[in-house]
């Protein structure tokens, strides 16, 4: 089950019979928690494989502008039952819209692409120390995706714009992880993030200014991207 609470998207597992009895809960989780911020309105549904897959729509947080849409979707999401929890992983077609390529990440910061409006990530991260990664960035602004060994993932979004009708208020997620090694998966699109670390997301909307398109890496010991 899959539903909104309090404009956050939770799923639910468990039995659910029929409307008129008890329904029974035993894994409760945050599909994502952007909210009105980045992640609203999910739809799931088998597809003629028998996947279940899930999309979810992106609201715009930048104070009501006329641009002739409104939103945009996520990308596909597969959604698995894993230890009585919800976990989500990017459809498989994804991988194919990028060119992938492989970048071996120094210690410090390192440039993973110039021209990153739209770009995928993906890497494995050693849990026990912190990454950042700077999106959009540029003269006039970047955001930061902060993945921290506590456990919590952080989308800041103050500096992302000049423009103050823009929401950059920052998002948030506590996620449970494995010692070890971490899957991370990172979609950037124009004004999309979708992050997802061991099949849990977090996802936002951003507006970058012109030129902004740099995105860079920060780590200690240096590690291997495919970008």
């Amino acid at each position: 089950l899959v539903k909104l609470i309090a404009f956050t998207c939770a799923s639910f597992i468990g039995k659910f019979p029929k409307e008129t009895e008890r329904k029974t809960y035993y894994g409760k989780t945050h599909i994502d928690p952007a909210g009105w911020q980045g992640y609203y309105a999910p739809q799931a549904f088998k597809d003629e494989t028998g996947r279940t897959l899930l999309f979810g729509w992106m609201p715009e947080c930048d104070g009501g502008q006329d641009k002739g849409w409104s939103g945009v979707m996520s990308l596909p999401r597969e959604l698995h039952v894993q230890d009585g929890l919800l976990r989500a992983y990017p459809a498989e077609s994804v991988d194919s819209i990028a060119e992938w390529r492989t970048i071996q990440a120094a210690s410090g910061e390192t440039c993973l692409a110039q021209d990153g409006c739209h770009a995928m990530l993906r890497f494995a991260w050693d849990t026990e120390i912190p990454v950042t990664l700077r999106l959009f960035a540029g003269a006039d602004g970047e955001t930061l995706l902060q993945l921290d060994p506590c456990g919590e993932v952080r989308l800041i979004r103050e500096s992302s714009c000049k423009d103050p009708r823009v929401d950059k208020s920052a998002i948030v997620r506590r996620m449970k992880l494995d010692s070890g090694s971490a899957e991370v998966f990172l979609a950037l699109d124009g004004s999309v993030v979708e992050c997802m670390v061991n099949g849990q997301w977090l996802s936002g909307r951003v507006y970058p200014a012109e030129g902004c398109t740099g995105v860079f890496l920060e780590n200690q010991y240096g590690m291997t991207v495919r970008a």
